[in-house]
Formats: structure tokens, C-alpha cells, sequence
């Protein structure tokens, strides 16, 4: 007889997982497009392997395909577990985008500290408790601006407390009205959800927290209305390298938080990451932070758009040094 989770849960994860990996394909796709053209020495062609198509050990760089793969698989089942521990279990799903989340591809400026900070703030408040993931991504060309914005925004998925029965459109208003979140760019810097009452609805939403960013977004003005609704499209070309570098600077555990009870999710995510990275046969240790930033520095010197400076990426590892 079979259980449970091989009926409901198995099939849920390995949709999940199905489209991840298409995704992820795609981003490569991209990648390998943007970097066919490059002329690197010996040197910088193996830094670039290795921090993207390359199995690691030590730093969990979230340019890798295989952590990445790995955290998101991570929260994939993570969240399977989380619907077979209750699965009468009511979830919200948040996005915040304020204005400190927007720099530009030209260069990147990116606190992971600071928007951690901010979105745990103001999500404890509410009274919830989950599981929050930092996603970037780049838009198209706005006329009259001088470069793509680079986006960062927040995605949660959360749970209520005991006792709180506050309505989502209560908490939407709430959160859109503090000044802290002002977003001047027009879309809205707060939407919230209801999760359907399926496992797979848990499992899609573990892979979309932390996919890859295959498609950029191109904002539409809303007829009849202010802001701007995102649409996906195909990244411009360099768009996708200049994300690597961008991701090369963090690893997983500076894009991801939690509140209360989400911090058993977190773990299971970290401990897929750790596991994907402990030493083995074969990986090759991650460069560090010092490596990262030089090989950039020469790399781009000779190599994608001559208008692009260094990235300036926030975590807390790079605030200790």
C-alpha cells in the first residue's frame, strides 16, 4: 500500500523540480550565449567554470549552478515536509519592492543586509512567521533612463500565529501606507496572496522563491492606472553574465532569512547547501571574496560592456572585512 507522500507529495516535488531544472537551463542558455564571445586567458576562463558549471566545496556562491540547484531543491521538499507535518495548515505569500531594492546593471548596489533588515521588520509586525528569500532580477529599458535597473525584491511565504485573523487586504494596505516601502518607480511595493490548499501549491512556490532568473522584466504601464505591471521577456544580451557576477559576490545563506517557526525551513535549505558543498572528490574549493572581485576587475576590462563597473554587493561576511 502505498503512503501518503508517495501518493500526494512525490508527484508535487518532481513537478517542482521539473520546472526548476527548465529554468535553470534556460539562464545557462543565456549565459553561455553572453560569454561565447569572450577572449580570456587560461586563468579567468577556469574562475568563470568554476564559479558557474563547476561542482565546489567550502563558499556556497549563489552563481553556481549546482548550489543553486541544491537550495532549491532544498526548499522544494522543504515545503513537501511542511504540508505533510499539517496539511490543514493556512500560508500567505508576500512580495515587498521598495526603492533602497533598485540600483542599475551599469553598476550594481546591492545591501543584502540592509533589505533583510528592513523585510524582517516589517513582516515580524504583522504578526506571521515563514520563510523569506532576496530575488534579483533586471528590467528592460525604461525611455529616458540612462541603463537597465537591476531589481531586488522579497519574496515570503508565511503562517499565522495563534489568534491573528487579520484579513490580507488589511495587511496589504497596512504595509503599502509605511513610508519605509515607498517604491516611486509606480508598480506595487506590496502584494499579498492566499497559498491554495494543495501541496503542490506549497511545492511550485518552493521553486519559485528561488529560481533563476531566466526572463528579464519588462514593465508595462497600466492603462487607466499608476505603476507598472512586469512582463517576461528575453533577457538582453549581456544581461545574464552580469547577473553571474552579481551572484558570484553572495552565497545562499546571504539571500535567505526566516521568522519563527520558518527557521526549520531554512535549516533543511542550509543543510542541502552544506551537504552540496561539503568537500568531495573532485570539487574544487570556491574562490574567495578577494578572488572574486580581481578576476571580475581583469575579466572586464576586455570582456562584455565597457560601461560597466565594479558590483558592489552588502553581506554580512564583506561588513566583518
Amino acid at each position: 500500500m502505498k503512503s501518503l507522500s508517495e501518493i500526494y507529495v512525490a508527484p508535487s516535488i518532481a513537478a517542482a523540480q521539473t520546472k526548476a531544472e527548465r529554468t535553470i537551463e534556460i539562464f545557462n542558455g543565456a549565459y553561455r550565449r553572453d560569454v561565447a564571445a569572450w577572449t580570456m586567458d587560461s586563468a579567468d576562463h577556469e574562475f568563470l567554470t568554476k564559479i558557474t558549471h563547476r561542482r565546489m566545496s567550502g563558499r556556497a556562491l549563489l552563481s553556481n549552478r549546482y548550489v543553486h540547484r541544491a537550495a532549491q531543491f532544498g526548499l522544494i521538499r522543504a515545503m513537501a515536509d511542511a504540508y505533510l507535518q499539517d496539511p490543514d495548515q493556512k500560508w500567505v505569500w508576500f512580495t515587498l519592492t521598495w526603492d533602497t531594492a533598485v540600483s542599475w546593471e551599469r553598476e550594481p548596489n546591492v545591501d543584502l543586509v540592509s533589505l533583510k533588515a528592513i523585510a524582517y521588520g516589517h513582516l515580524r509586525r504583522t504578526g506571521l512567521e515563514g520563510f523569506g528569500v532576496i530575488e534579483t532580477d533586471i528590467w528592460k529599458n525604461l525611455v529616458g533612463e540612462p541603463g537597465r535597473r537591476l531589481v531586488s525584491q522579497i519574496h515570503f511565504l508565511g503562517t499565522r500565529a495563534m489568534g491573528n485573523t487579520a484579513k490580507v487586504s488589511d495587511m496589504e494596505a497596512d504595509l503599502r501606507d509605511r513610508r519605509a516601502l515607498i517604491n516611486s518607480l509606480g508598480a506595487r511595493n506590496v502584494v499579498i496572496r492566499n497559498v491554495g490548499p494543495t501541496v503542490g501549491d506549497l511545492t511550485w512556490l518552493g521553486q519559485y522563491m528561488l529560481k533563476r532568473p531566466a526572463f528579464a522584466k519588462n514593465p508595462i504601464p497600466r492603462i487607466g492606472e499608476d505603476g507598472y505591471r512586469l512582463i517576461d521577456v528575453a533577457h538582453a544580451r549581456g544581461s545574464v553574465a552580469r547577473l553571474v557576477e552579481v551572484f558570484s559576490h553572495c552565497e545562499v545563506g546571504d539571500v535567505i532569512f526566516s521568522i519563527g517557526s520558518g527557521g526549520a525551513i531554512a535549516k533543511k535549505v542550509r543543510a542541502a547547501v552544506k551537504q552540496e558543498t561539503s568537500l568531495r572528490n573532485g570539487a574544487s574549493p570556491a574562490p574567495t571574496a578577494d578572488e572574486v572581485r580581481s578576476n571580475w576587475n581583469r575579466i572586464r576590462q576586455t570582456c562584455g560592456s565597457r560601461q560597466f563597473r565594479p558590483c558592489r554587493v552588502i553581506t554580512r561576511a564583506s561588513q566583518r572585512t
